[in-house]
């Protein structure tokens, strides 16, 4: 109870106060992984608009939310003005913990000094204050950094290849010395670096860039909250993902519902509802780049609800929507690959 109270009261001053960088979408009320995609789109959509290249990299944290070092969360509440009853309460929160592992002739303990448990009401406020100083660094106007809790991509536009790869590069060295300084490291496996270019001429479009020392691996698509991006940046690999997943969830529907036996009514809306969030997560990203696909996509899958919740033989129409539903994304597979 005591932590609930703390973390909330923390959160209204540091949120009342505009403290919060905003680029970070992860835990924020009135945010979501939406509204981090949307930026990056239009970062990305605007660089591409002026013929530019982007280098788009995604860092992945070693150890997730483990990796929260105590000094730096109140090093940060020192630094935006958190009132003193706060800031001892969380300072003495951290303080005399120690972690045991016990065995039948062993015994280990260990002072702690770092970790924000996952699935603790006070860890996702902890970790963004921690991750807020990153964000908060003076990046160059060619460079957007965007954060979702732990999942950080960076984008980076230049007006050549070579260009971007020196800008990227400069980038991450302000990263990794901020990483050193907050006892965080980034797992250079996990991370990936991919060069987003519509140029047709003919030039050596790999790019190098370091992080712990070594080269990133270079991809031709990524998948960043849910969403896969490819190198072109016109989410086809996206569509045709969402629409194999679909037909596949069609399929299991079709072996569970018939005309005159099946799942009752409400589970059978429950699919429809799960069918529904498959088919529209994130569509608001690419809905402009294949305008009149997503409408009839959306057109047949809002059909399909109200036909599901008015119509008296429902589990046959609902068949009969779902066929439909599948068309479409035939439709816009076509589409992808014309």
């Amino acid at each position: 109870m005591l932590e609930k109270l703390l973390i909330n009261r923390l959160n209204h001053h540091v949120y009342s106060r505009e403290h919060m960088n905003e680029n970070q979408f992860g835990f924020r009320p009135q945010k979501s992984t939406i509204d981090a995609a949307m930026v990056v789109k239009e970062f990305v959509q605007d660089s591409l608009a002026t013929r530019d290249v982007i280098a788009l990299m995604s860092l992945d944290v070693q150890g997730s939310f483990d990796a929260g070092w105590w000094p730096a969360v109140l090093k940060e509440m020192r630094d935006c003005g958190s009132p003193k009853i706060l800031y001892k309460l969380t300072k003495s929160n951290f303080t005399e913990r120690t972690t045991i592992l016990a065995t039948n002739s062993i015994r280990m303990e260990k002072q702690l000094s770092r970790g924000c448990p996952q699935g603790a009401c006070s860890a996702p406020g902890y970790w963004n204050l921690q991750y807020n100083s990153l964000l908060k660094i003076k990046y160059m106007d060619r460079t957007k950094v965007v954060a979702y809790a732990d999942d950080l991509i960076m984008a980076t536009g230049g007006e050549s290849i070579r260009a971007v790869e020196n800008y990227t590069n400069v980038e991450l060295s302000e990263i990794k010395e901020w990483a050193r300084n907050n006892k965080i490291k980034f797992n250079d496996t996990k991370s990936k670096v991919i060069l987003v270019s519509r140029r047709k001429r003919k030039e050596n479009k790999n790019i190098t860039v370091y992080l712990n020392n070594k080269p990133l691996e270079e991809v031709t698509q990524m998948k960043y909250l849910g969403i896969i991006l490819d190198h072109k940046f016109t989410f086809h690999e996206h569509i045709t993902y969402a629409a194999e997943k679909s037909a596949k969830l069609i399929h299991s529907l079709s072996k569970a519902a018939k005309l005159t036996w099946g799942i009752k009514y409400v589970c059978m809306h429950v699919c429809v509802c799960v069918f529904m969030y498959t088919c529209m997560y994130c569509l608001c990203v690419y809905i402009f780049m294949y305008m009149y696909v997503c409408v009839c996509m959306c057109v047949c899958i809002f059909a399909c609800m109200y036909i599901c919740m008015y119509v008296s033989m429902c589990v046959y129409v609902f068949m009969y929507a779902c066929v439909c539903c599948l068309c479409v994304y035939i439709f816009m597979y076509i589409c992808v690959c014309v």
